[in-house]
């Protein structure tokens, strides 16, 4: 029997995980009636200094090529800033049924 793949090594989300609980936590008080539920705050974003767009998520698709980012560590030869057919993505968990095929870019901690 063939092994199976490895799940790619990504940099950890807390900041995402944190969000989740808080909105199941919710979620959960208001009884799952959406019109007695109020969502957290999505949490701020943050990228090294070389990275000037404004963060609409952790993660940055590049749909042109097929490759995704993890703004919290891109590195300048991401060119995050020079994206123009992206879509960002919000938390880790998100990644797998939003990007489905896409390829990591070292700046996800892992090899691409």
């Amino acid at each position: 029997m063939p092994a199976k793949p490895k799940p790619a090594k990504r940099h950890p989300d807390p900041a995402g995980e944190a969000w989740h609980a808080d909105a199941a936590g919710r979620w959960e008080a208001a009884g799952g009636e959406i019109d007695r539920y109020s969502a957290p705050p999505l949490p701020a974003w943050s990228a090294p200094a070389h990275v000037r767009r404004e963060l609409f998520g952790r993660y940055l698709l590049d749909r042109d090529t097929g490759v995704v980012h993890d703004v919290a560590h891109a590195l300048p030869s991401c060119g995050v800033d020079v994206i123009r057919n992206g879509t960002f993505i919000h938390f880790a968990s998100e990644l797998p049924a939003a990007v489905p095929g896409a390829r990591d870019c070292i700046c996800m901690g892992g090899a691409s």
